[in-house]
């Protein structure tokens, strides 16, 4: 079974304008609510692929329960943690020529939530797959998932941002997906051209894969025997960048799961990523 986690899941809220003006009143002349957080993207994906996955997600107030309902639409069967404080957060995507975000940051997770999600994570067996994906909100410290890690033995996917991406190398996950910007960030350069030596560098510190995607240029890879593989993306239309990456784990590990070839597992993930940016997913 694959498990993913969404600590800070929101209700996606697009606006399409012809033009955004600051300080006057603007116009919508289309709408739409969509669930989001990289977690249940990945789960989302899966569930387009034929494969089932189980989600836990800490939701809170009405938004989560709109959350869950949209969720259960999509025919998804979650697990949630639900907080007795606050609001599953609203993002905001104002789309005119170019997209304008306004993200929240969410409820507060308590201890007592916490508690309950080590529980739930207590069942997972080792040959299980536990998807750690996504922002950590303020309330948890920024090494959760090294945390989350330690409390199970799992297969682990990581996917996220710095900050909370390096904790985990130490404990050896299984596949790590940074894309191109962030790859960046932890090294504090321009990593063009030399993507394969940033990706040694990350396995030398203890992840056993690491993928990292390159938007419309594809992926690269560097699985854990040494090998190294790059797979172009296909040509198409972009419709909406947001989920190309969960889908591209989700890729990843359909894959995987038949063949453990680590070349088709990226040539899935390609495939997978640029069908859910070209609306087809």
């Amino acid at each position: 079974m694959i498990y993913t986690v969404t600590f800070n899941p929101a209700l996606d809220y697009a606006l399409w304008c012809d033009n955004l003006i600051e300080g006057k009143t603007n116009r919508a002349f289309a709408a739409e609510i969509s669930f989001g957080g990289k977690g249940i993207k990945v789960s989302y994906a899966l569930k387009k692929l034929g494969v089932e996955s189980t989600p836990i997600i800490f939701i809170a107030g009405f938004t989560g329960k709109e959350f869950s309902r949209l969720v259960a639409q999509d025919g998804i069967n979650a697990e949630y943690i639900e907080l007795k404080n606050g609001y599953t957060r609203i993002n905001l995507k104002i789309k005119t020529k170019s997209e304008t975000e306004i993200n929240w940051i969410g409820p507060e997770i308590n201890e007592e939530a916490m508690k309950t999600f080590y529980e739930k994570i207590s069942h997972i067996k080792n040959d299980d797959t536990l998807v750690l994906s996504g922002s950590v909100p303020p309330s948890l410290p920024d090494d959760i998932y090294k945390t989350v890690m330690q409390k199970t033995k799992c297969r682990i996917v990581v996917d996220t941002i710095k900050n909370s991406l390096i904790p985990t190398l130490s404990l050896n996950p299984f596949l790590i997906k940074p894309n191109k910007e962030e790859l960046d960030t932890i090294f504090n350069t321009d990593t063009g051209g030399n993507i394969s030596k940033y990706a040694k560098e990350l396995q030398n510190a203890g992840a056993k894969n690491v993928m990292v995607s390159l938007g419309k240029d594809g992926a690269f890879l560097l699985d854990e025997n040494g090998n190294e593989y790059i797979e172009k993306a296909p040509e198409g239309v972009l419709k909406n960048s947001v989920g190309a990456g969960d889908a591209t784990v989700a890729g990843f590990l359909y894959e995987y799961n038949i063949s453990a070839d680590y070349r088709k597992c990226l040539s899935k993930a390609v495939e997978t990523g640029s069908k859910s940016a070209f609306g087809l997913l």
